[in-house]
């Protein structure tokens, strides 16, 4: 654990005064982020399939529409541009959860 017993003790409790901590400073949906990798009661399977609603919920759209903007792909018509940068958008999304879950497993944080 991060830095012996007592940190790790320490950490536990802080994780779950987190969100409380985060309101007025971050959106809802980014609490709603930190609340789902800091539950200790769900399985990383389920965390990451909680962050990636999340994220498609709010990023999605935003993220397929700049890609859609910025990049032209010159043997596809926009509507179907619109859809591979769908696409991509949610295949970033789907890594970007799995990165957050497992990367946060693997520093002993969630101990």
């Amino acid at each position: 654990t991060i830095g012996g017993p007592m940190v790790a003790k320490l950490v536990n409790k802080s994780n779950s005064r987190s969100v409380d901590s985060l309101q007025g400073i971050i959106p809802p949906h980014y609490i709603e982020l930190v609340r789902q990798t800091l539950h200790d009661g769900l399985d990383p399977h389920t965390k990451k399939g909680g962050v990636s609603q999340i994220l498609n919920g709010h990023w999605k759209d935003p993220l397929s529409r700049g890609l859609n903007q910025t990049t032209d792909i010159p043997i596809l018509n926009e509507q179907l541009e619109g859809k591979v940068f769908g696409k991509v958008a949610q295949w970033l999304i789907h890594g970007l959860s799995h990165f957050m879950v497992d990367g946060l497993d693997k520093t002993d944080f969630m101990q």
